[in-house]
């Protein structure tokens, strides 16, 4: 269950991404907005931003944050996808997602603020730098996308990109895994892992086995 719901978050990434760049022209007589010529750039930056960060501050590959942020991008944007669903009723815990408004959306906007919102709520202890590094992203988007989408559908765009992360998060911070190793004692046998100098750490994140979305 828990590596098909990792698998599952990978796969929604992907479908979001070819989504943006196939997405069908806006038909006013829809419910909703199918963003016109929407690129798949925005979600593949803050990817390269987040990858970033970790090699940066020397982080462990957390396998947790990669399928958060694909689900979070996901129910951000499905509405690209005519008669998407979300994937609330599809995986374990998963709690209901904020509903969108019956008026127009940019989805791009969107997919801006929800990974904004949470790549600085996942990635604990950012410096100066790192902040800055986000806020520039996220500005870059908004003041290149904003002009063309107006006021109203901007500010609505952006509080539902932000509404997402913060379900997601709320969401991600019940899940059952401890990022440390304190209390882990490896296990002893023939060919088993053991701490290597020059520090003998202990391992990293032994406990992700037992995250929801690993």
């Amino acid at each position: 269950m828990k590596k098909l719901f990792f698998i599952t978050a990978i796969i929604t990434t992907i479908v979001v991404v070819n989504s943006c760049q196939k997405a069908d022209r806006f038909n006013p007589t829809q419910s909703h907005q199918l963003a016109a010529d929407v690129s798949g750039k925005v979600a593949t930056d803050w990817y390269r931003l987040q990858t970033r960060l970790l090699l940066e501050r020397n982080s462990s590959f957390n396998g947790a944050y990669w399928g958060y942020l694909g689900i979070g991008l996901y129910e951000a944007t499905r509405f690209l996808t005519p008669k998407s669903v979300s994937l609330s009723d599809r995986l374990y815990q998963m709690p209901q997602m904020p509903a969108k408004e019956n008026k127009n959306y940019n989805w791009e906007i969107s997919a801006n603020s929800v990974m904004a919102s949470l790549v600085r709520l996942l990635n604990t202890g950012l410096t100066p730098a790192n902040n800055a590094s986000i806020d520039s992203l996220e500005n870059a988007y908004n003041q290149r996308l904003a002009p063309m989408a107006g006021a109203e559908i901007t500010a609505r765009s952006q509080a539902f990109g932000s509404s997402i992360a913060t379900a997601v998060y709320n969401w991600y911070l019940t899940d059952n895994f401890n990022p440390s190793n304190v209390g882990y004692t490896p296990l002893v046998f023939d060919g088993a892992w053991v701490p290597t100098l020059p520090a003998r750490a202990n391992g990293v994140m032994p406990f992700v086995g037992n995250a929801r979305v690993y």
